[in-house]
């Protein structure tokens, strides 16, 4: 399991502005596994990276997509936390692992 914690802290955010940005949520079924080509056919529900908006999702479940936030403001902050059970951890650890191994070159027959 992964807990996905969002907490938006943007005074200046105004949706009657220039702004865009925040978290689209699609509405699949949590039950089943979705791609997420399949899931950006869904509706989804956008949530504004508003100051003191906290979105919690399991990401495992939830299909999700973070938008870039834009403005007139060249700051703009938001704090992200993870929970993870001890299978989720364990296969992230592996996942960070693999990525710090060097690619292995393919033998070549040329010798």
């Amino acid at each position: 399991m992964r807990l996905s914690c969002t907490y938006y802290i943007n005074p200046s955010w105004d949706p009657e502005g220039d702004n865009q940005g925040g978290m689209d949520i699609f509405m699949t079924d949590p039950s089943t596994t979705s791609s997420s080509s399949s899931a950006r056919k869904c509706p989804r529900t956008r949530v504004a990276p508003h100051m003191d908006t906290l979105v919690l999702h399991l990401s495992e479940r939830i299909v999700h997509q973070v938008l870039p936030t834009t403005g007139s403001s060249d700051r703009w902050y938001s704090l992200q936390l993870w929970a993870l059970n001890g299978d989720a951890m364990q296969q992230m650890s592996r996942k960070l692992l693999a990525m710090r191994q060097p690619a292995k070159e393919p033998d070549s027959d040329d010798d």
